[in-house]
């Protein structure tokens, strides 16, 4: 919910509708709902430069396509995490201290 001061409150409902409820009941105005209308396939007219070309000329000149990336964050992370044992390993060999380290005394 948004809640404008002196105006009214705008809300969204489960089903997605937006709503808005007037502060003055007296304005006179209604709950109206907006519903989204997303076309893929709509063409129209892009003026570029001096030339007019249509949305399917510029999708194709600037080559746009579906791009998927792979979620490979965990690779980066397996790698710094090896990384990060090897200086480790080294670190605690190179000072004298070994494997004794970590028993019992």
């Amino acid at each position: 919910k948004f809640n404008w001061p002196d105006v009214g409150v705008l809300s969204q409902e489960v089903s997605g509708e937006i709503q808005f409820e007037s502060a003055d009941p007296n304005t006179g105005l209604i709950p109206v709902p907006a519903t989204r209308v997303i076309r893929q396939d709509a063409q129209h007219a892009i003026l570029v430069g001096d030339q007019e070309m249509t949305t399917q000329d510029m999708s194709e000149l600037l080559g746009e396509g579906t791009v998927v990336e792979k979620e490979s964050w965990w690779i980066y992370a397996l790698i710094l995490f090896a990384v990060a044992l090897i200086i480790l390993f080294f670190h605690f060999f190179r000072s004298g201290q070994g494997l004794d380290m970590f028993g019992g005394q």
